[in-house]
């Protein structure tokens, strides 16, 4: 095929495929974090070690990816920290990390994004929502924010405990947040 061929058969797929252009998240400027409710108030915590890429066409979000390394988890708490890391939850000696991959992004309410996705904790997978919105920052910069709620015992995380015979009740729903900004990649 002559070079002419594959420039008119570039241009006429051009409006079908597009051309997505590749993001990577700024660990420096962003943060994966959770909280969970339990008896004594709200336990808040963030992933120190994550990273993550996105696809972006004609500054529309079309699919995400990231993952967190579940040893890197604070809550600003070490005996907490501790006891998330064992079996009881994360288990991290034997799945060290977590995984987000999107299956589908659309356009949400107020101009933001529905993204669902697989979300890999513990070695299973389960689907999960997150809603958020993308904004350009500066030239090659978007800023990002996606919140999402997951059920812990769906992963297998069911782990609660009774202390002098009061229950230390930690709710099943988890509040995920993912934010920051993500710098065009070269």
């Amino acid at each position: 095929m002559t070079g002419f061929k594959w420039l008119l058969l570039a241009a006429l797929l051009w409006p079908v495929t597009g051309w997505a252009e590749s993001y990577t998240i700024d660990t420096a400027k962003s943060r994966v974090g959770f909280t969970v409710g339990f008896t004594f108030g709200i336990a808040r915590g963030a992933f120190e070690q994550f990273q993550g890429n996105a696809e972006l066409e004609k500054g529309r979000l079309v699919s995400v990816t990231g993952s967190a390394r579940a040893e890197s988890l604070n809550t600003h708490n070490t005996r907490r920290d501790v006891h998330l890391r064992s079996e009881h939850f994360f288990h991290v000696a034997r799945f060290p990390g977590l995984a987000f991959r999107s299956t589908s992004v659309h356009a949400g309410a107020d101009g933001g994004y529905e993204v669902k996705g697989d979300l890999t904790m513990r070695g299973v997978t389960h689907e999960v929502l997150l809603t958020g919105t993308l904004e350009p920052a500066a030239e090659g910069h978007h800023a990002f924010r996606a919140t999402g709620k997951v059920n812990r015992k769906d992963w297998g995380i069911v782990w609660n405990q009774h202390v002098d015979g009061m229950d230390l009740f930690i709710q099943d729903e988890v509040g995920i947040t993912w934010e920051g900004e993500l710098v065009k990649s070269n």
